[in-house]
């Protein structure tokens, strides 16, 4: 038995079976290890550019962190109590890799500009759950 399928009509075919699969893909929001951390980081009342943000169980201690790019985060954890931590660096200078060549490769040198009250020494807590609402931190660059 031999199908004749015309090309526009296959093409159109594995067009819609595509936008099919792409969009139950893009659905799929239920994490791995349980629930999902999702939501915004601001500083002074602008979205943080780049940062971290990890997650510290308070039973456990057990962290789980991610990337904050243009103040979203996303992070796959298990549901619980957390300590959160964010912290972010911006470049305060260059170095030589190694100080004793001079013809060594230069490296940005950077420092963490967040306020200890946000990671080193934070106050910020969550609790998340398998269907927890986006998260939401206003942090100031002084307390």
């Amino acid at each position: 038995m031999t199908l004749n399928i015309k090309p526009v009509t296959f093409s159109v075919f594995l067009l819609s079976l595509t936008l099919v699969v792409t969009t139950m893909a893009g659905c799929e929001t239920k994490s791995k290890l349980g629930g999902k951390a999702v939501g915004q980081v601001y500083l002074d009342g602008s979205p943080l550019e780049q940062g971290e943000i990890v997650f510290v169980d308070l039973a456990t201690k057990e962290p789980n962190g991610g990337q904050i790019r243009n103040g979203k985060f996303s992070v796959d954890i298990l549901p619980g109590e957390k300590t959160v931590q964010i912290t972010a660096n911006k470049v305060t200078g260059t170095s030589r890799r190694n100080p004793s060549d001079p013809n060594s490769e230069t490296v940005d040198v950077t420092s963490q500009y967040l306020p200890a009250e946000y990671n080193a020494k934070t106050t910020l807590k969550a609790t998340i759950t398998e269907k927890s609402e986006p998260l939401r931190f206003d942090l100031k660059s002084t307390p």
